[in-house]
């Protein structure tokens, strides 16, 4: 079983993590719910689960394969119970829209999730989690690159307290061996 040792350095970067999160959620957008704040710490959770439970798997793709059938599996059900219904979704969805959709979906995303399930079983679940903390940090700064959306002090000070965290969270030997000896 994959035991950490709880270290000051580990809750320290894990409080700097999560209070970089809080200054950026709450200090750039204005209409912050409880509800919204909610459900992401829901999604949270549940990719933290996802996550954990998926380190027990040998094969990364099969994991993401039958996790992505389970969905798909619900999404026909949910489908079928909206059409059953009489209620209509969207009625200006083309083939093409719904090929792209399909593709983001399944495919783009499903290779990220490959990715991570790999990449999630060498480093320690704690590091894993809060590296997952720099999401909010790019999702703004791509916002500034491709919508021209504005840089604010909540985000250089969250953003900053993020990769702060990310450093205190390491284990020591990971950067100790690659700093050169002289």
């Amino acid at each position: 079983e994959d035991k950490e040792e709880l270290t000051f350095r580990l809750v320290l970067g894990q409080l700097f993590g999560l209070l970089g999160v809080l200054v950026i959620t709450f200090g750039r957008i204005g209409s912050v719910t409880l509800l919204g704040v909610l459900l992401m710490a829901a999604t949270g959770m549940s990719w933290g689960l996802y996550s954990a439970y998926g380190k027990k798997f040998q094969i990364a793709f099969s994991y993401t394969y039958n996790s992505f059938l389970i969905l798909g599996a619900f999404a026909v059900i949910a489908s079928m119970m909206v059409a059953l219904s009489g209620q209509t979704i969207s009625s200006n969805l083309s083939v093409q829209d719904l090929g792209f959709a399909l593709y983001m979906g399944m495919v783009s995303t499903a290779l990220s999730y490959v990715v991570w399930n790999t990449t999630v079983k060498k480093v320690a679940a704690s590091l894993g989690g809060l590296v997952q903390l720099i999401v909010p940090v790019l999702a703004p700064i791509m916002g500034i690159l491709f919508l021209g959306e504005q840089v604010t002090p909540a985000l250089m000070l969250g953003g900053g307290l993020v990769l702060v965290g990310i450093y205190l969270a390491q284990p020591r030997d990971s950067y100790e061996e690659a700093t050169p000896r002289s």
